[in-house]
């Protein structure tokens, strides 16, 4: 999302507290070696005007934590660790209070310019300007960040420079406030006739925020449960509110929460904490004194008895169902009580075996948990969620048996598995996991403590067994501060926002006097020309493509057949690590002729520090399934791996995969060839991994889903069916432009077709209509469900099943990644056990039944790809149309797409290139600053171009603002340094950290080899201004061989019959 900021609300302690902050090292090959001056490092040392407080080796995450405060009383955290994608970040405690949005509106135009780099939004001038991995900014409902991470020296030096200035030195100018706030301005600034209207980059996103009837909801949670203090207004702003906020105020709000004695610093990687100090203290510290800052949040008073309220949401229109909520307040206790309580909602909430799932998911209650479910610790007050004033006999349940042992060891097991599970962006999920307690006052060392916090519960559970029922008692039994939230859906909602803004703009616009309204046309035209004047920015620091390796880290990956032709199975190594150059070229020929008998299974194989964890992924061709069945997909792959297996029903199935997993999932992939236009894989992936130790537990669970898949539980298919529904819904309002996008392009191919049909509106769409098919039960039954339609719909789904799983032989392949060799064998092992099993049931099926092959796509799969198959479809031709899917949302989601090459072809690299030109030069300036909308931009991806626009108010404006940019590429009225910008921005993706357990996925899942995509960084160097001036003029000039798609309100323009848009109306 290419937006300066996001509003950021944070709903569940537990998934962050084991996902987040919980993956191990990514150790170098001689181990965590700390830099010299960490190792010198000891408590009360002095060091650039800060103190060490505390040098904390943190072993089980294989990091030291090293604890500072400055003389003002800034924080520091600092994170040695061999990792290279190096971490900055500065938080503010920001507390409201009121619902004018201060602390978001700041955080965007505090990122407007400041005294040392005086230019307009340096924030997104610099992300062209690095090779930064990560660069934003969020607002919670009590704290402010500002994040970035390079794993460039410089890069980060000079982003850190920029960062500090925007924070404390920002020159909150009268027109940025304007820009990013609100404003009222004529709808055609330079038509002094034309309505005055409200506009703002913050009002038109929180109206989006509040088309979204889950945010409405969890909003309310909050400013019901804690109303008192800065949680009973919306941080984020309230659009009704908003206009009341003055640009004095906002001054007001930056001098009194954004100093160094409100502030904590946090660093993370493997640059020196030396160097940082320094440059923080020298730019910015140094320049304040300790001060008085009053920024606390006060406990809230206790309830004497529980309330009920009802709150009204937008409906949802792909989600049938009604939301009820009942949520108590908790007091923060200490950091081992606020673990134990995190705990204790993994065991009440997650998973089959939960207590609260059984009753109020699987009784039918609900399809889903309310948002905000569960323990949530970012507020002073935690919550915690139960859902249903029913549960209250399931409660008494819980104090009254307890949890079985396996449950509470399958909660150990997701806590010890995640301390080692390796993840991309783990200094920057470390900050996100610590910042809710740390901006209380908890110690950010002690929350780094997993190992310590859990062997204190294991002691308590051990002297004191009942100990977590004694918690569902105290804090959920007899907590008195208990509110109950009833969510009724008014179709109403949107249309009575729509009237409130017009009451409140007729309002503000009827007490403006001639003279105001002089001033306000003044101010539009003044800021529209401020938006247009092209500006010196040399005053920013910048890295040099010259700066950018010419080589990178390239990854050594092995292949091997495993035979089961014979008795015994026999692995073709295809490596040199493993055999000659002879023998690979004899034994890859062999191989080709092989290749699609059944008793082949190739298996790529990756050696990297997992840590002690094995990753498997498993691709199965699914381009011959028949056309009739591929709609049901993605909906097979959700369930494939919770429905039981085996012997196993499906509470005993997810139990073990807790014990032995870190779960088992599958997914339908889509994936086009890197070379050839018409060709892509059409396939179901699976994926999982587990400690070494339970490898084989991990395979019995796999060989039991494909062998031997129980789809007969009706009750538990109708209750994944419904969640899946509501979990789809819920994603459409925060990421409609990525569904726009899949929508515009779906006419330009036959897999970008397939992929909308999977991935698009047409699948939430297709999800929500089977489940109301469902749920039509027969007069007088007392199934929640029509039996003979969930067992037709079975039905579908097992001729599914037998065509991915039991004839998967000769379509499977696999991809191995573990520590070291030892583990790689015994892992090929495992897979030829696997695969031996598979292959005999498969032959068994097919001798009792009949199973008919669907054809390939375009019956021709045999592409010389290796092991990868492909699809294809030559009698595909695209079509081009412009579709505004209605939604009752109060902004746009804008996509439009063109037809281009695929990865590999020589002007794949300067469409990329002319992407990041138009977004940031161009659609940037066009779209956010003047049209208001909250993002917009431009992607170029394998085949396919793709505009696109983000709560977005004006839907004409900037689809015009689409083809203008083209017309300005074409043109070639952008600089040579643009494009050397737009290449570092690219670099920045291409070269982005890779983790081990990720490592080969390129070559596995995509068909990119080594030496592709050394081609691919080598064609980023050459690119030229006149390379993208020629791809642009090649394939984006004809206007009419594109494809647009809306989705948002109705509206004048698309509904009129002649404008050629074909309208569909989502009810």
């Amino acid at each position: 999302m290419s937006s300066a900021a996001r509003y950021f609300r944070i709903s569940n302690f537990l998934k962050r507290k084991c996902h987040a902050i919980s993956s191990s090292s990514l150790k170098s090959k001689k181990g965590n070696v700390l830099p010299e001056t960490i190792t010198n490092l000891k408590t009360g040392d002095q060091l650039h005007n800060y103190r060490v407080t505390a040098v904390t080796p943190v072993p089980e995450l294989n990091l030291t934590a090293i604890h500072l405060i400055h003389k003002t009383g800034a924080e520091h955290l600092h994170i040695s660790r061999q990792d290279a994608e190096n971490v900055f970040a500065v938080s503010l405690r920001t507390t409201p209070h009121d619902s004018t949005g201060v602390p978001h509106i700041l955080e965007h135009v505090s990122l407007c310019g400041s005294e040392k780099f005086p230019v307009r939004d340096p924030f997104f001038k610099m992300l062209t300007r690095s090779t930064s991995t990560f660069m934003n900014a969020f607002t919670a409902s009590d704290w402010t960040m500002y994040p970035f991470s390079s794993q460039n020296a410089k890069d980060f030096e000079n982003l850190l420079l920029v960062y500090l200035d925007a924070v404390f030195f920002p020159r909150l100018r009268r027109n940025d406030f304007h820009q990013e706030g609100w404003r009222l301005e004529h709808e055609n600034v330079d038509d002094k006739s034309s309505p005055i209207i409200l506009k703002g980059v913050v009002y038109n996103e929180m109206k989006g925020v509040f088309s979204d009837p889950h945010q409405v909801y969890e909003q309310a949670l909050q400013n019901r449960l804690l109303p008192s203090g800065t949680y009973g207004v919306i941080s984020g702003g309230d659009p009704k509110h908003i206009p009341e906020l003055t640009w004095k105020q906002l001054k007001s709000f930056h001098s009194r929460h954004y100093h160094p004695s409100n502030s904590r610093f946090f660093t993370y990687g493997d640059m020196p904490l030396d160097k940082h100090l320094f440059i923080i203290d020298s730019v910015a510290l140094s320049k304040f004194i300790r001060g008085p800052i009053d920024t606390v949040v006060h406990p809230e008073k206790r309830w004497t008895s529980p309330l009920v309220s009802t709150v009204q949401c937008p409906v949802d229109l792909m989600s049938p169902d009604p939301q009820a909520d009942t949520i108590v307040s908790v007091r923060r206790g200490n950091l081992q009580e606020s673990f134990e309580l995190s705990f204790l909602g993994n065991l009440l909430l997650q998973g089959d075996k939960a207590p609260f799932y059984q009753a109020l998911i699987e009784s039918g209650l609900g399809s889903d948990y309310s948002p905000g479910t569960g323990y949530s610790n970012h507020t002073r007050d935690t919550s915690f969620s139960e859902v249903l004033s029913t549960i209250e006999s399931t409660i008494d349940q819980i104090i009254k048996e307890g949890f079985s042992e396996n449950q509470i060891e399958a909660v150990m097991h997701k806590i010890q598995l995640s301390i080692k599970h390796q993840t991309e962006r783990y200094g920057l999920n470390l900050i996100m996991s610590l910042i809710s307690e740390w901006n209380h006052g908890a110690d950010p060392i002690q929350l780094l403590q997993i190992s310590k916090l859990v062997e204190e519960l294991k002691h308590r559970l051990t002297i004191e067994p009942d100990y977590l029922q004694s918690l569902v008692s105290q804090y959920l039994k007899n907590n008195k501060h208990k509110l109950t939230l009833i969510s009724e859906s008014d179709p109403s909602y949107l249309i009575g926002r729509k009237k409130e803004e017009e009451e409140l703009l007729e309002q503000l616009v009827s007490s403006l006097s001639d003279v105001k309204k002089e001033e306000i046309y003044n101010d539009g035209l003044e800021l529209a020309k401020l938006q247009s004047i092209p500006e010196d920015v040399s005053c920013l620091p910048s890295l040099d493509i010259s700066d950018i390796p010419k080589q990178y880290e390239k990854t050594d990956a092995g292949r091997v057949l495993v035979d089961i032709s014979s008795k015994g199975s026999r692995s073709i190594a295809f490596n040199s690590t493993t055999a000659t150059a002879d023998e690979c070229i004899d034994n890859y020929e062999k191989a080709v002729n092989e290749r699609y008998r059944k008793s082949i299974l190739p298996v790529q194989t990756c050696i990297q520090p997992t840590n002690g964890i094995v990753y498997l992924r498993m691709v199965s061709d699914a381009s011959s399934l028949a056309a009739k069945l591929k709609p049901y997909l993605p909906l097979f792959c959700k369930i494939v791996t919770k429905m039981g297996a085996g012997e196993l029903d499906y509470r005993q199935q997810g139990e073990q995969m807790d014990l032995k997993t870190g779960g088992l999932e599958a997914s339908a992939f889509l994936c086009d060839h890197p070379s050839h236009p018409d060709f892509f894989q059409c396939s179901v992936a699976f994926s999982s991994y587990c400690l070494d130790s339970n490898l084989n537990d991990m395979m019995r669970l796999w060989s039991d889903i494909f062998v031997s898949l129980s789809l007969v539980d009706r009750e538990r298919f109708y209750t994944l069916m419904s969640t899946l529904a509501a979990e789809g819904a819920s994603t459409l309002p925060s990421a409609g432009h990525r569904y726009a996008m899949i929508r515009s392009s779906s006419s330009l191919g036959h897999s970008f077709g397939l992929r909308e049909s999977w991935a698009g509106v047409t699948q939430l769409g297709f999800i929500k209509n089977l489940v109301t098919l469902l749920s039509s039960s027969s007069p007088g039954s007392e199934e929640m469900f029509d039996v003979q339609k969930v067992d037709m719909l079975l039905g579908v789904l097992k001729e599914i099943a037998d065509h991915i799983l039991l004839s998967s032989p000769g379509r499977l392949r696999a991809s191995i990644n573990a520590a070291d060799s030892q583990i790689v064998d015994t892992s090929l092992k495992e897979l030829e056990k696997f695969y031996r099993e598979v292959d005999m049931f498969g032959i068994k099926n097919h001798n009792s039944k009949s199973i008919k092959d669907g054809g390939s796509v375009g019956g021709d799969t045999n592409t010389p790809s290796d092991e990868i198959r492909y699809a294809s479809e030559s009698s595909f031709r695209p079509s081009y149309s412009r579709t505004h899917l209605e939604f009752p949302f109060q902004v746009n989601f804008i996509g439009k797409s063109f037809l281009t090459v695929p990865f590999a072809h020589p002007h794949y690299v300067p469409l990329q290139v002319l992407a990041k030109i138009l977004s940031s030069k161009y659609l940037h300036r066009e779209v956010r600053e003047k049209g208001g909308a909250y993002g917009g931009g431009a992607d170029a991806g394998s085949n396919c171009f793709s505009f696109y626009s983000y709560r977005d108010p004006n839907l004409t404006r900037s689809l015009e603002s689409f083809s203008k940019s083209v017309d300005w590429a074409c043109g070639g009225q952008f600089k040579d340094a643009d494009v050397g910008e737009a290449k570092l921005s690219l670099f920045s993706s291409v070269d982005k950290p890779i983790s081990p357990g990720n490592k080969g996925t390129r070559l596995f899942m995509q068909g990119i080899s080594e030496e592709m995509f050394e081609e691919y960084r080598r064609r980023i160097f050459q690119v030229s201004k006149d390379d993208v001036v020629h791809v642009a003029d090649k394939y984006l000039s004809e206007q009419s061989k594109a494809s647009v798609a809306v989705i948002g309100p109705k509206n004048e323009v698309t509904s009129s019959a002649s404008s050629g848009w074909h309208v569909v109306k989502e009810d």
